[in-house]
């Protein structure tokens, strides 16, 4: 067996090996994206080969950090895997090791991954948690919330005394929430507006040159970033949002996309002078 940097046309033994870990059928140009369409052009990529068969994969995508206004080359880990036949011999720790000791030699200081199954896998490894992620919610459609969540319930509860009661327990909360559900109570000042986008243009750049200081450790959000991570994905449909002056200055821009009628907000910006405007965004009925 032999540990080596990536080389071209490993793309689709990786690829094959990818869909085989994680049940995905996920298409060669939407690898080729992640990997080598990045804004950095490249990625730390090394397998391990037996017999001129990958079996195993680690990955850095290179993302640029700020951190009081220095740029930081880090490495995301990503699509770290094992093929089946090879588990449980010890491989992929000593592979994974070896593989973050040439990153570190190659000038990527700090490989960092966000939260996953393999978290615990990742501590062993010797990843420090961080920071927990936190999740909210806003319902804006109770309606369907109460009809989805009656029918679940149903379906999971056999005793209709018990099914019956519970329903309308939860029919009060729902009518509660209802009720006190907040109005759209932000109205945009004449001079701004809030449309719709689909390409992060060079205003991009001057925004966040004006604002990263504010964001602690923080990816740098440049227009080419952005264009990459969201305008030009292949794997998934964005819808983005800006905040705006009459003389076309940003002052804020919202992303996010929808899911089995769930929608999820990937991110958040307003400049820090304005960030009176922050709860502009999430009172706007965007969903």
């Amino acid at each position: 067996m032999i540990v080596r940097p990536y080389r071209k046309g490993d793309e689709y033994q990786i690829n094959e090996l990818y869909n085989l870990v994680f049940s995905r059928n996920r298409a060669i140009n939407e690898w080729g994206w992640e990997y080598m369409e990045n804004p950095i052009h490249e990625s730390f990529i090394y397998v391990l080969e037996d017999n001129n068969k990958i079996i195993a994969h680690f990955s850095l995508l290179p993302i640029l950090l700020r951190y009081e206004g220095r740029a930081i080359l880090s490495g995301k880990t990503e699509n770290t895997m094992m093929h089946p036949e090879y588990r449980g011999r010890g491989l992929y720790k000593i592979f994974e090791k070896k593989c973050i000791q040439e990153a570190h030699r190659r000038g990527i200081i700090l490989p960092w991954v966000t939260l996953s199954a393999a978290t615990k896998t990742h501590i062993r490894a010797g990843y420090t948690p961080v920071a927990p992620i936190v999740n909210y919610v806003k319902i804006t459609d109770y309606y369907t919330l109460k009809k989805t969540f009656f029918n679940k319930l149903n379906k999971k509860i056999k005793n209709k005394f018990i099914s019956e009661t519970s329903s309308l327990f939860v029919s009060s909360v729902f009518s509660l929430l209802m009720r006190k559900k907040m109005k759209k109570q932000s109205i945009l000042p004449q001079n701004l507006s809030i449309r719709e986008i689909t390409e992060f243009d060079s205003r991009f750049d001057g925004f966040w040159e004006n604002n990263h200081k504010y964001y602690g450790i923080t990816i740098d959000r440049n227009s080419r970033y952005l264009n990459w991570r969201f305008a030009r994905n292949p794997c998934l449909s964005y819808e983005v949002f800006i905040l705006e002056t009459s003389d076309y200055k940003i002052l804020g821009y919202l992303i996010l996309h929808a899911k089995k009628n769930v929608g999820y907000i990937d991110d958040i910006v307003v400049d820090r002078k304005r960030i009176i405007y922050y709860p502009i965004f999430l009172c706007w009925e965007l969903f």
